[in-house]
């Protein structure tokens, strides 16, 4: 970058985000759309198989440290994919957090934030039950455990629209994440995985949402709203 390209770039005004109008609202949850559909269709296949058939898929697609050395980046894309329980709610819920984080961040880079931190949580968690089980807290049997779901993604997005959404965007990530609350963190004293995963996830998004929003911000130009790519 020449050096007068650096102060021109300094001396312009911040570009402060604005409220999205309706129409960005509903370009929001269109463009968010594909990955709560994405969950509702693989639980409508998990649904649909047989219970030995069920049992054999979440065992493969779990994201315990048998299955992390054995087929790591298989386990990390499919865990995100099942829900055991509530599959719905949770399809409507990632639909909710990804279209409100969106608003802020484009649908691409709200999607890319939460499948970045379902990763480094569940390697988080994951990692932290192989050291109990080094230091002899944990048996080895905890090597295998059913660890699927997308609650690392869903929560992601809703901390993130929560802290760095713009207008209703915010409401709606504090709304659904206070839905979550009741059940994410239980056993967290006990270092449960899942709880863990929870914590760790709500860290990240405040964390990494936080040079994704300013950047999203910064890379708008004044008197244009900032357009998905």
């Amino acid at each position: 970058m020449r050096k007068h390209d650096a102060v021109t770039v300094e001396s312009s005004p911040e570009v402060r985000p604005r409220r999205p109008p309706l129409r960005s609202w509903a370009l929001a949850v269109l463009r968010a759309a594909p990955c709560p559909a994405v969950l509702a269709v693989s639980s409508a296949l998990l649904d649909a198989r047989s219970e030995a058939g069920r049992a054999a898929w979440l065992r493969y697609a779990s994201t315990d440290l048998t299955n992390l050395a054995a087929h790591p980046l298989p386990s990390l894309a499919l865990s995100v994919l099942f829900s055991e329980e509530q599959p719905v709610a949770w399809a409507v819920l990632a639909l909710a957090g990804l279209a409100a984080l969106g608003t802020r961040l484009g649908a691409v880079r709200a999607l890319a934030l939460g499948l970045t931190v379902h990763v480094l949580a569940t390697l988080a968690s994951q990692g932290l039950t192989a050291w109990r089980v080094h230091a002899g807290e944990l048996p080895v049997s905890a090597r295998v455990m059913l660890d699927v779901g997308p609650s690392y993604l869903v929560v992601t997005a809703l901390v993130a629209a929560a802290c760095y959404g713009v207008g209703w965007a915010r409401l709606v990530g504090v709304a659904g994440f206070a839905v979550l609350v009741p059940t994410l963190f239980v056993g967290l004293t006990e270092l449960d995985v899942t709880a863990v995963g929870h914590t760790v996830s709500c860290l990240l998004a405040v964390l990494l949402g936080w040079p994704a929003a300013r950047w999203r911000a910064g890379s708008a130009r004044p008197g244009r709203a900032a357009q998905e790519p």
